[in-house]
């Protein structure tokens, strides 16, 4: 997908580890309480942006097995769109 994707998943891993961290606390204070919710609410974020670049990924990926590309096909003999 590209460059953002890519900055998506690294953002989103750094995310996962701090809240892996936080759930390991046994009793955290409500600034952190605070905090972690705000963690997951850009994880939500970032998945949904994720979702909207596939979407514009798929619509613009040509249709086809061959991306519209004359292919031979040499079972068949001949040639295939």
């Amino acid at each position: 997908m590209g460059t953002r994707s890519t900055e998506i998943g690294n953002e989103l891993m750094r995310l996962f580890e701090r809240q892996t961290e936080f759930l390991g606390k046994t009793a955290p204070t409500p600034e952190e309480l605070s905090e972690y919710e705000r963690w997951r609410e850009r994880t939500r974020e970032l998945f949904a942006e994720l979702e909207q670049l596939a979407k514009a990924e798929m619509i613009c990926r040509p249709r086809g097995p061959h991306n519209g590309k004359r292919v031979f096909n040499h079972r068949a003999g001949v040639l295939n769109r």
